[in-house]
């Protein structure tokens, strides 16, 4: 999983927002150069030679797991729930005697908002206003058990569910090779809202909506009855074979994992069949309006499931689906051959996340004008595939193991496209040390989980990466395929790997790397200053053009535009109020040189004229060619005056009376324009309609005109402040991005 603050336009924007505004604009502190000097590490035992990777292919039918499911339900749109039978045959592969079999019941976790992924609640409150019909208990859902039976021959068991987890007491005790076929009756719930499992609009999705076999601890004897994570992820199992059958409306589209095949059924209906082994969890989603997009490649058929009807996004459904083509290629070759035959790429309505499962990867909505090669959140959910449905491991206790080895692939993949932002240099661009370990488990990590896993966690894989060298890294990652492809895998069993080919020495610095606190990337491979300055020119210049590219109806004049065209390599000219006090001069300035350093982060300049002579004598060639801001009164601000007529008719184009504004009494605000010399360019002003702006309202002045200059903000094309710094007027077109940084 990936949070996606983010909807792919943002995934830099939580860091570039502390940059850019929190910061007041500072760079991180200089940073000693980088060697590129790395030798690698050589073998020392002929014990460590390792082939490469063959894969482990898995032919769908075969049904040779120790844990087989056969489900058949039936879909109650009108109701939303779920209703059916499902069988499980357990085989008992522990060295333990068994007297229970322990199922999660994840579906219960939406019986509470108290037990929800909070992640969705803020979604979930917003969707509350658009359909106030919904009552609370709609949002909620859940699984009723009514039968569990042995069909092995004991009839009838006896079952506890409670608290997310189905104990299931066996007729017999179940020796170590024993078999069980259990049978339970059941019906779900569906929620209404923007969750895992879920109804909404067109389209039902369902995650953990099926009880599944829990994880059984030897040492412990026991098993695992851990409810579903509020924060991050709960998903440890087995890999097992399934037969899943779903009764559905004929008009609808159904996408699960798997080999899919379609019968009729009475009253309109059809039955989708889902044939999916050695699969790590099962989900299906379900909508009338779904398109689909496929494409075989390598033997790989890949699906996308999309909403729309125009030819733009068609052609974005066409460059995911050759986009996932492309990562699976790499992540195979890199680390071992995805394993199964089909992959299905899913267009939701979740905000904010982009969540990985076995052959299938959910995304929230995609814009037809999304640029899918910069959709690295889309290549993190492809690369789960090696880490977490290919190579399972328990996400309560090791999210480092999916989570930091997943980030580091997806950085690996950019950096072979050469994208000197997503690649390793965009990685390098990290946090600060943490003191916590980047071993930690999901409680002691709390809410500094996404830095430890996702980005310290993916700098200690680089570390390693660049101590041993890219032959020697891919050997190991290849070899932890080897040996824990398509099963479950810890720490500990990395660290061996790393230790059976890159020695001992190697192993114990990468143990004390995740073990320790405060770990940071060692001094020769961290960026320069110079690297990291011309890195975060990059990173500014691409979060705007994302941002304008997935706005693409956005008028002109938007304050944000101002500073995307600046990075973009376009002229852009501050002029500053002349005759004016003292004070207002220092106001001026100051504003000034925020919007420089800003301008100078994204690579960008903006020269700045104080003289009235000069502005007269550029006015016709430089700053007609140039945007322009304006600072200050209007009476004082030679360009403004200038323009006057010019600026009035474009105020009139974003309903600004400016007439009446520039008159106001102790008013202050802003509000941009086209230029009146060049359709192509633009005009802001900045102003305050007294000597100077009131000292009650200057902190607010300046801390509302940044904000909302910023890709984080609405779009705004003008506002009014009183002298007392409230906002007294404004227009503006809302930013779908701008409520994940509330």
């Amino acid at each position: 999983m990936k949070k996606n603050k983010s909807s792919r336009v943002l995934r830099m924007a939580a860091g570039l927002l502390s940059i850019t505004i929190a910061s007041q604009f500072l760079l991180a502190p200089s940073i000693i150069e980088a060697s590129t000097s790395v030798k690698e590490v050589k073998t020392t035992s002929s014990s460590n030679t390792v082939s490469s990777s063959t894969g482990k292919h898995v032919q769908d039918g075969q049904r040779t797991s120790p844990i087989q499911y056969t489900i058949d339900l039936k879909l109650d749109e009108k109701q939303m729930k779920l209703s059916g039978t499902q069988s499980v045959l357990f085989r008992n592969t522990t060295k333990d005697e068994l007297s229970e079999v322990v199922f999660h019941t994840f579906a219960d976790s939406y019986r509470s908002i108290d037990t929800q992924t909070s992640m969705f609640q803020t979604s979930n409150k917003e969707i509350a206003k658009e359909y106030p019909n919904k009552k609370p208990a709609d949002f909620l859902g859940g699984i009723d058990i009514k039968r569990v039976t042995d069909k092995s021959g004991e009839g009838k068991l006896s079952f506890e569910n409670k608290n997310q987890s189905l104990s299931v007491k066996l007729g017999k005790t179940l020796k170590p090779g024993e078999e069980v076929v259990m049978e339970l009756d059941y019906t779900v719930d569906l929620p209404f809202g923007m969750q895992r499992l879920a109804y909404y609009k067109d389209l039902i999705s369902a995650v953990h909506f099926y009880p599944v076999v829990a994880m059984y601890d030897e040492e412990k004897q026991d098993w695992s009855r851990l409810p579903y994570s509020k924060t991050l992820e709960t998903d440890y199992f087995e890999s097992s074979d399934y037969k899943v059958s779903l009764n559905v409306p004929e008009n609808y589209k159904v996408s699960m994992p798997g080999k899919l095949q379609e019968t009729a059924a009475d009253n309109g209906r059809k039955v989708v069949t889902a044939t999916a082994d050695k699969t790590r969890e099962f989900v299906f989603f379900a909508s009338p309006n779904y398109k689909v997009k496929s494409k075989n490649v390598n033997g790989v058929n890949i699906e996308m499931y999309y909403f729309g009807d125009s030819k733009e996004k068609d052609a974005v459904a066409e460059r995911y689906i050759n986009q996932a083509a492309k990562a699976i290629d790499f992540f195979g070759k890199k680390f071992g051959a995805y394993p199964y035959q089909d992959f299905r790429i899913q267009e939701t309505y979740v905000e904010g996340v982009a969540i990985e499962y076995t052959r299938v990867i959910q995304m929230g909505q995609i814009s037809d004008h999304t640029v899918v090669e910069d959709d690295s959140v889309f290549i993190h959910e492809v690369a789960h595939q090696w880490f977490h449905a290919i190579i399972g491991n328990d996400s309560e206790t090791e999210g480092f193991l999916d989570e930091g080895l997943t980030n580091f692939a997806t950085s690996y993949f950019y950096e072979e496209q050469k994208d000197e932002m997503q690649g390793f240099n965009g990685m390098r661009m990290a946090s600060a040390p943490s003191e916590k370990a980047i071993a930690s488990n999901n409680d002691e990590a709390g809410d500094e989980a996404h830095p430890l896993y996702y980005e310290r966690g993916r700098l200690a894989v680089y570390e390693l990466y660049r101590k041993v060298g890219q032959p020697t890294f891919d050997r190991i990652m290849q070899e932890y395929y080897n040996r824990y492809a398509l099963g479950n895998a810890s720490i500990a069993d990395w660290l061996q790997t790393i230790g059976d080919i890159a020695g001992k020495d190697i192993q114990e610095h990468m143990r004390k790397s995740l073990y320790e606190p405060n770990f940071d990337l060692s001094d020769a491979y961290k960026l320069t200053p110079e690297e990291e300055q011309h890195l975060t020119g990059l990173m500014m210049k691409s979060t705007y053009d994302q941002i304008f590219e997935s706005n693409a109806n956005l008028p002109q004049e938007v304050f944000a535009r101002m500073y995307h065209r600046a990075y973009n390599g376009e002229p852009v000219t501050i002029v500053l109020s002349d005759g004016v006090s003292k004070k207002a001069m220092e106001q001026q300035k100051q504003l000034a040189e925020q919007i420089q350093t800003l301008m100078q982060m994204g690579g960008a300049e903006a020269k700045i004229v104080t003289e009235r002579s000069l502005v007269k004598k550029q006015l016709e060639k430089e700053l007609s060619k140039s945007h322009i801001i304006a600072i200050g009164s209007s009476r004082h601000n030679p360009v403004i005056q200038a323009l006057k007529p010019g600026i009035q008719k474009g105020s009139k184009a974003i309903q600004l009376d400016w007439n009446k504004a520039m008159k106001q009494k102790d008013t202050s605000g802003v509000y941009m324009v086209k230029h009146p010399y060049h359709k192509d360019r633009l005009l802001m002003h900045i102003y305050w309609t007294s000597e100077q702006v009131n000292a009650k309202a200057w902190p607010t002045m300046m801390q509302t005109m940044m904000k909302t200059s910023n890709f984080s903000s609405d779009f705004y094309q003008w506002f009014q402040m009183n002298g007392q710094g409230k906002v007294t007027a404004q227009k503006f077109e809302v930013n779908p991005i701008s409520k994940f940084f509330e």
